[in-house]
C-alpha cells in the first residue's frame, strides 16, 4: 500500500511553524480515534513524512451532498533533527525489517496491525511523549540521535506515537500537512473535524436505507450511542 498522495503537491505545501496547542489537540483526535500508520518517507536528507489513514477529517458539503470523508493525510516535517522507529520489546510475530515493508507497502495489516494506540500519540502534549517513551521498546534513529524529552522541548514541532507494536518520534523546524487534494492550512483542521461528524451521523442516519453511503470502515467501528 504505496503513498497515494500526489507528488505535485509538493511544491504547495504550506508549511507552519509553532501550530496553535487547541487545533492540534483536534488533529491528534482526528488521527488517533480509529486511524492506521499506513506509510512514511525520508525525502531529503531532512525531510520526513509520516502518513495516516483513517483520519476523521471531511470536506464541507457541497450542493446538498453530504461531506465527503478525506480519510489519509499526511504530516511531512522539515528540518527534521531527529527520526526514530520505535518497537515493542514484546512484539510478536513481528518482521524485523518492519520500517522497510512499511514504505514499500508490503507490511500486511492482515498479520501486523498498525491502528494507532489509542491516547498514544503527541504533537503537543509532553506527558503524552514521556508516555509513548515510557513503552518498553528498541528505537532506531534513522535521523539524529534518539530524542529525549529535553530534545522535545526544544524542538518548535514534533510528533510521537504508537501504532500497535511499532511507532515513531520525530523532531523538525516545521510541518506541512497534505491529503490527495494538497497542502492543508493548519486553519481548516476544525471545520474538516466537524464536517466529518456530520458526514458520520448521515452515514448512520442512512444506515441500511436505500440511500445508504458507501461501506467507511472508521464510521462502522464508531457507533452512536443510540445505534440500532
Amino acid at each position: 500500500m504505496r503513498s497515494q498522495l500526489n507528488a505535485r503537491t509538493l511544491d504547495r505545501c504550506v508549511p507552519f511553524l509553532h501550530p496553535p496547542v487547541h487545533v492540534l489537540k483536534i488533529l491528534e483526535d482526528a488521527i488517533f480515534d480509529v486511524g492506521y500508520w499506513r506509510w512514511w518517507a525520508i525525502a531529503e536528507p531532512s525531510v520526513v513524512q509520516i502518513e495516516f489513514g483513517g483520519v476523521q477529517i471531511a470536506r464541507p458539503a457541497v450542493d446538498g451532498e453530504p461531506p465527503a470523508p478525506i480519510g489519509i493525510m499526511a504530516l511531512r516535517f522539515r528540518g527534521a533533527t531527529s527520526f526514530c522507529f520505535l518497537t515493542r520489546d514484546r512484539a510478536v510475530a513481528l518482521p524485523p525489517d518492519w520500517p522497510t515493508k512499511l514504505a514499500e507497502g508490503k507490511l500486511e495489516s492482515e498479520d501486523v496491525s498498525t491502528a494507532m494506540s489509542y491516547e498514544l500519540l503527541a504533537l503537543t502534549d509532553r506527558k503524552i511523549a514521556a508516555a509513548v517513551l515510557a513503552v518498553p521498546h528498541t528505537a532506531k534513529a534513522m535521523l539524529g540521535a534518539v530524542p529525549t524529552l529535553d530534545d522535545w522541548d526544544r524542538a518548535a514541532v514534533h510528533l510521537a506515537f504508537w501504532a500497535g507494536q511499532v511507532g515513531a518520534i520525530v523532531l523538525a523546524e516545521s510541518m506541512e500537512i497534505l491529503t490527495m487534494d494538497g497542502s492543508m492550512s493548519v486553519d481548516e483542521i476544525p471545520a474538516l473535524k466537524d464536517a466529518w461528524w456530520k458526514y458520520w451521523r448521515i452515514y448512520w442516519d442512512r444506515r441500511r436505507t436505500e440511500d445508504a453511503l458507501p461501506y467507511d470502515g472508521s464510521c462502522e467501528v464508531t457507533i452512536p450511542l443510540k445505534a440500532e
